[in-house]
């Protein structure tokens, strides 16, 4: 380990304090060995375990999340400001013949859907984004054999500050009632 080189370091380690817990620091060193007035080494260490703890809980409870609404039945997608999908669980990957991966970051113009149903999407998602009122919307889906049908309630997510940052749709499939009309 180079600590005297002279690029600031930064290293990570875990460190028993006098009480004899430990705790993860941060260690950054500068050179001044050159510079008279210190001449030497510049360590720098911060206590960074709640951190890291709180990073470790925000994975936990996010894993828990995405469990939780792979396992519903019905198709639920986050939308972006720019009109992407940022998030769509198994089902509604299913439904749009992909994998998130793939479909992570794609324009709903440029996704697999039908485009009338991309621009029924687009339309709505627009409405609540500049609205911040939520919306309801029944389309159909071409499926195999007979279309699906789906009533979508599409949701503002407002940021920190109140301004509308994605829009979440959840969605049932009403294809049985449909049929029943």
């Amino acid at each position: 380990l180079d600590l005297v080189g002279d690029r600031p370091r930064l290293l990570s380690l875990r460190v028993r304090k006098a009480d004899g817990a430990w705790c993860e620091v941060e260690a950054s060193s500068t050179n001044h060995i050159e510079d008279g007035a210190v001449g030497g080494l510049v360590v720098t260490m911060h206590d960074v375990s709640a951190i890291r703890r709180a990073r470790e809980h925000e994975r936990a409870a996010d894993q828990r999340f995405r469990m939780l609404v792979d396992a519903l039945p019905d198709p639920v997608v986050i939308f972006d400001r720019e009109l992407r999908f940022s998030y769509a669980n198994a089902t509604a990957c299913e439904l749009v013949g992909t994998d998130l991966e793939r479909l992570k970051g794609t324009e709903v113009s440029r996704s697999t859907l039908p485009r009338a149903i991309a621009q029924h999407w687009q339309r709505a998602i627009t409405e609540v984004l500049a609205s911040g009122e939520t919306r309801d919307l029944e389309l159909s889906f071409p499926g195999g054999g007979s279309p699906r049908w789906f009533w979508t309630r599409l949701a503002a997510e407002r940021g920190p500050g109140g301004a509308v940052v994605k829009v979440v749709a959840v969605g049932r499939d009403i294809t049985e009632r449909k049929e029943a009309e």
